[in-house]
């Protein structure tokens, strides 16, 4: 079992003024600590705190969160058991409009590995959100469905 608190205390480090390195190293370690527990816990949490990252000038630190994305996009809708679905579509709902755009911002960037972490992240919130409209910059990835 996961500890919440931990999660939290690992998301706060990473939205913290510290150094980059240990932003990077909190991100890392809230990274393996989800794979161990095989779901999401404080999904607000460490939504805002991949937004922070991937938002920071560093790019030891957004590409460090380009390439958590995937993971946590896969695990986000997976829950504990616990969760209604309706929570649980809400935190992909909130995972796609805080950092989808960002990530789409990332597509332009100079540097190759960063438009393919960028490219494979995208992919992914797009798997778990086939319905969502992702739109930054002019452009949009997807569009809404009818239910």
């Amino acid at each position: 079992m996961v500890d919440a608190d931990a999660i939290y205390e690992l998301a706060q480090r990473i939205e913290s003024s510290i150094e980059v390195d240990k932003r990077v190293a909190a991100l890392h370690s809230l990274q393996s600590q989800l794979e161990s527990a095989g779901y999401v816990v404080e999904a607000d949490a460490v939504t805002s705190a991949v937004k922070v990252a991937l938002k920071h000038a560093n790019q030891a630190l957004s590409t460090a969160a380009l390439a958590f994305i995937p993971t946590y996009a896969s695990m986000i809708y997976s829950g504990d058991g616990t969760e209604s679905h309706s929570v649980l579509n809400h935190n992909v709902r909130m995972l796609v409009n805080s950092v989808g755009p960002l990530v789409i911002d990332k597509l332009g960037d100079q540097k190759e590995r960063i438009r393919e972490a960028a490219r494979t992240a995208l992919i992914e919130l797009k798997k778990r959100a086939p319905r969502a409209k992702i739109t930054a910059c002019g452009y949009s990835f997807g569009t809404w469905v009818g239910d």
